[in-house]
């Protein structure tokens, strides 16, 4: 939950809380398959979120803080995820946030070749947008990173050169484009820092693609300044998902089963206690029963006692068929659940 997440380093309680909301139930399993499948992401069909889910639920797993429903949950929400972007065009030519500031910058800049770009930042966001830069012909990159061997690593693997944060501002006043991608929970860049770096040249672009945001907002007003951030690629981001409305049916159908299929597992499990104790009630009065039955017939063979001992227990099992079967299908229902205790007059702790 909430509370065991914020215990482990990284942000702050009130930082997490800005940016968290709540779903509960069906809704929650919905929301879940539908991230899995890039139906929620602002670029439609990106599988980013894949690699985000796969990292949570690892950690959660190291953390000993998953249970059997959310560990079913999480594995059915990357299935249910693959499927989508098997059996539907919805990547096909896919966008993501990378793709459309790399884009931006091309187009604002009249052309990369030439041009020098920083990235700051060296996490998956970061790498995406040096292996994009490094498909630009001509382009010279640098990397700035808090953890200097990091930002060496990545540099190294996409011929790139490397510096520390400290000295980011320097690296800006020699870019012409600059995306910053870190997780950071402030600002990078100020307003005055990035005015510094644009004074007396022909002007320096800022992509930030941080969520939240890496660069202060002022500093698109600084003269020389042009800034877009990951608000501003929204609209691109829309129509893509316009131009795809036939894959998002077909995807929403695939998540709908998937969802259908997890919610009726989980309506089993909630039965299961239940269940039980119906069974084991059954069973009580049927031994009970049929151990004063052959009390009273000591003339009976050892196979006519085994004869009447399976009858019993067929009708048993024929009796519990329908309710269990009922029991399983809305096991969430928990007025049900209340009314088939008292029926049998089960434990209290059973519903």
């Amino acid at each position: 939950g909430g509370g065991r997440c914020v215990k482990e380093p990284g942000p702050a309680p009130a930082d997490v809380a800005r940016y968290a909301y709540s779903y509960a139930g069906e809704d929650a399993v919905r929301h879940v398959h539908r991230l899995a499948a890039g139906l929620d992401s602002m670029v439609l069909g990106e599988d980013q979120i894949v690699a985000q889910i796969k990292e949570a639920l690892g950690a959660a797993q190291a953390a000993g803080a998953i249970g059997g429903a959310m560990h079913r949950l999480l594995h059915g929400a990357l299935a249910a995820g693959k499927a989508v972007r098997t059996q539907t065009g919805i990547a096909s030519g896919r966008l993501s946030v990378v793709s459309v500031a790399i884009d931006l910058a091309r187009r604002t800049l009249g052309g990369l070749a030439g041009r020098r770009a920083l990235v700051v930042g060296a996490g998956r966001m970061a790498e995406l947008a040096l292996k994009h830069l490094a498909d630009e012909p001509g382009v010279v990159v640098t990397v700035a990173n808090r953890t200097a061997a990091r930002a060496q690593e990545l540099a190294g693997r996409y011929g790139a050169a490397a510096v520390p944060l400290d000295w980011l501002e320097e690296a800006l006043r020699a870019s012409d484009v600059a995306i910053t991608a870190t997780a950071a929970p402030g600002v990078v860049i100020d307003a005055e820092m990035a005015a510094r770096a644009a004074r007396g040249r022909g002007g320096l672009l800022l992509l930030d693609l941080a969520v939240p945001r890496n660069i202060e907002r002022a500093a698109g007003e600084a003269p020389g300044v042009t800034l877009f951030d990951v608000d501003d690629m929204r609209p691109v981001c829309e129509e893509n998902r316009a131009a795809r409305a036939a894959e998002i049916q077909q995807a929403e159908a695939i998540v709908d089963e998937a969802v259908a299929r997890y919610m009726e597992w989980w309506s089993a499990q909630r039965a299961v206690p239940m269940i039980r104790a119906l069974r084991e009630r059954a069973e009580a009065i049927r031994r009970a029963e049929l151990e004063r039955t052959l009390a009273r017939c000591p003339e009976l063979s050892e196979r006519e006692r085994e004869a009447i001992q399976a009858l019993s227990a067929a009708i048993v099992n024929k009796l519990l068929h329908g309710p269990i079967t009922t029991i399983k299908a809305t096991g969430a229902n928990r007025e049900l659940l209340q009314a088939a205790r008292e029926l049998f007059d089960l434990p209290a702790d059973v519903a």
